[in-house]
């Protein structure tokens, strides 16, 4: 007997809901209420030619690998005879010159969408061929991709482009149908065709597509019970696909280092070792010249690397190179000398050259070059010695360096900050400023949310960023960019309110919802919130008594997900963290809650459509577990106020911009609406 709860499937989690995922990614707001997820590549599309929609494959999503070349310019190195700690991309033999990036060519602007119920795109209970070819049409009008756009559908994927060429036909440039799928019912086929079609499916594969046409109601309990095997590629799978895709799914896997894909294609076989008295080799008092040759020459016939091979010296590491060059030249293929060793008391040099060479050196390392010359005896004790200087790559100082060199190796301390990267991504020009009464900035006792908003046209004006600007506001901060969007909706091209400041005494709130926000406070921050709306006058005294709590910032006040967030962050405050109350708490913190929670000459719900051509928008982040701002405040603003694209992350609390994939996603979406 087949239950009724076997039959149903389970609710769906929704994306951004308090039972669901978190929203990472760019999203659009459907005309049914629904978000689509979405992902760009290739030239944005104000700079693109032609508009591309793809449709993924069965179980795949909108971030499917496209064997698009990009610009590469690699060489590579063959090390034998010093190790670095980084891969050095330096030629050998010849300097791989890949073709420029094929969409960057074509002037193409690619846009990847998860389908309905994949990814984080909201599911359709009623999706068809119909729904999936008008959610294309949407997506593409929401993107302002133009009145026409091309379409490929891969696989499965397919179906929706089938959509489009029977529904929307008008709005297409063209279309790519890939190995698009099959419906062994359809009627045009003859017979026989699709019963050999059927018949040369894996026969779990035949039983399920068989159920999914006669019985779809059945499908979720034929793919989850577990007696009978259901569908191989769900399972693993790998015997339905021919050698040539067994082939690609294992490139596939993992994207190797680009080390490992030159290696790969110039067919090469790479031997890195510590020279003697490095790392793991064995020390040898009698270290010379040409016994660092022979070591090369006996390591590559232990390793049977056969009568002939490369080698590379780098720096100082080119020395046992020339040795090679000298005692076995007849095992060598060829060899590569980079930014070689200079003796400066070489024979060959002329006496003026040799002088050069040493002058341009810094002291301590003229002495200690001139030491190992003539006095070898000397040098350890030279080197390890404390009263004078010795050698400047043995203390760290880096003024030894070029420029170029510096940046190589800012690089190879680490990866650079991601916030850096990301904002040089986008293109992004980022201004934080002190707001009144904090930092450095001059207080205003007369501060409001109008006034917050026309100091930031006046600083735009000043820093000549332009007519328009971006606007984010996080948290309390959030404030001022509601003032933007009611006093100055002109001077912006879109807007992102992060976790933003809801006074609990707005009166567009129902009596029930406002009571929610004050109801998950700690006690003495529910009582100094009232105090700053009901007595803002008192709120000074009342933040600075000592025998009634007044304003708490302990772990508890915050979600699990801050706690960690504030734990990671903890350590000795930054310069500029030292100086935010530097001119007093009460132009500075108490003057926030005093504007946040005070009487405002407006309320959100009053703010019009900044943007009523859809030429900007205004994005919410809210996270679910927020403990100060509860996200059914903003999420009933967000409904009253449709042209706002809300996004809720369900294991974020009020400090989500401070995890890395949801900055990220603030910024992207921001800049790329």
């Amino acid at each position: 007997m087949l239950s009724g709860s076997a039959l149903r499937p389970p609710s769906p989690k929704i994306c951004g809901s308090a039972a669901g995922p978190p929203v990472t990614s760019l999203r659009v707001r459907l005309g049914d209420g629904r978000h689509l997820a979405y992902k760009e590549r290739g030239l944005p599309k104000e700079q693109a030619k032609h508009k591309i929609i793809v449709v993924h494959a069965f179980g795949d999503s909108k971030g499917f690998k496209l064997p698009i070349s990009e610009v590469r310019n690699f060489a590579i190195a063959i090390s034998i005879g010093v190790r670095f700690p980084c891969f050095l991309e330096i030629l050998v033999g010849k300097m791989i010159l890949e073709n420029k990036e094929l969409l960057k060519e074509l002037k193409i602007c690619l846009v990847a969408f998860d389908r309905a119920g994949y990814g984080e795109s909201d599911p359709n209970p009623k999706r068809s061929v119909k729904s999936d070819a008008f959610d294309i049409q949407e997506l593409a009008d929401k993107l302002q991709l133009g009145p026409k756009f091309y379409v490929i559908g891969i696989s499965i994927g397919a179906y929706p482009v089938y959509g489009c060429l029977k529904y929307i036909p008008h709005r297409l440039s063209g279309a790519a149908l890939v190995v698009p799928l099959i419906n062994y019912w359809w009627r045009c086929f003859p017979a026989e065709l699709s019963k050999k079609g059927l018949s040369e499916l894996v026969p779990q594969d035949r039983w399920t597509f068989t159920v999914a046409h006669h019985a779809p109601w059945l499908l979720h309990w034929w793919l989850t019970r577990k007696w009978i095997p259901s569908m191989s590629i769900l399972e693993g799978k790998t015997d339905v696909f021919s050698p040539s895709d067994l082939e690609i799914l294992q490139h596939l896997d993992g994207p190797q280092n680009e080390e490992q894909e030159l290696l790969k294609e110039l067919q090469i076989y790479l031997v890195a070792f510590d020279r003697a008295g490095y790392g793991e080799s064995d020390p040898n008092p009698k270290r010379s010249v040409r016994s660092d040759a022979l070591d090369v020459q006996e390591l590559a016939d232990k390793l049977q690397l056969g009568p002939k091979f490369y080698v590379i010296g780098i720096a100082l590491g080119a020395y046992p190179v020339y040795a090679c060059l000298k005692y076995i030249p007849h095992r060598l293929s060829g060899a590569a000398l980079v930014v070689p060793l200079t003796n400066y008391w070489w024979r060959c040099f002329p006496a003026k050259l040799s002088e050069k060479g040493l002058s341009g050196l810094v002291p301590q390392d003229r002495w200690a070059f001139t030491v190992a010359h003539y006095a070898p005896w000397l040098l350890h004790w030279w080197l390890t010695r404390k009263w004078i200087p010795s050698f400047s790559i043995l203390e760290g100082k880096t003024d030894v360096f070029s420029s170029s060199d510096l940046e190589i190796l800012k690089h190879l301390d680490g990866p650079q900050n991601e916030e850096q990267e990301l904002l040089k991504e986008l293109e992004i020009y980022l201004v934080a400023f002190d707001r009144a009464g904090y930092g450095e900035s001059d207080p205003n006792p007369k501060r409001s949310v109008k006034s917050d908003a026309f100091d930031i046209q006046e600083l735009a004006d000043k820093l000549q960023l332009g007519p328009k600007f971006y606007a984010i506001g996080i948290s309390l901060g959030a404030y001022p960019v509601y003032g933007c969007l009611k006093y100055i909706p002109h001077r912006l091209l879109g807007a992102a309110l992060v976790v933003p400041v809801a006074n609990y005494w707005w009166r567009c709130f129902p009596a029930k919802l406002s009571k929610i926000g004050p109801s998950r406070l700690l006690p003495q921050n529910r009582w100094a919130f009232t105090v700053a709306h009901y007595a803002p006058w008192l709120l000074h005294w009342w933040l600075t008594q000592k025998w009634i709590p007044s304003l708490s910032n302990s772990e508890e006040a915050f979600s699990p997900s801050d706690v960690e967030i504030l734990r990671h962050l903890d350590g000795p405050p930054n310069e500029e963290q030292g100086k935010v109350q530097q001119q007093g708490a009460h132009e500075s913190l108490h003057r926030d809650l005093m504007v946040s929670f005070g009487k405002w000459e407006f309320e959100p719900i009053d703010i019009s459509n900044p943007f009523p051509n859809n030429e900007g928008f205004v994005h919410t982040w809210q996270g679910c577990e927020d403990k100060i701002f509860p996200f059914e405040l903003n999420r009933y603003i967000a409904e009253r106020l449709p042209w706002i694209q809300y996004h809720e992350v369900a294991d974020a609390g009020h400090l989500l911009i401070y995890k890395a994939a949801h900055c990220e996603a603030i910024f992207r979406a921001l800049v790329s609406s």
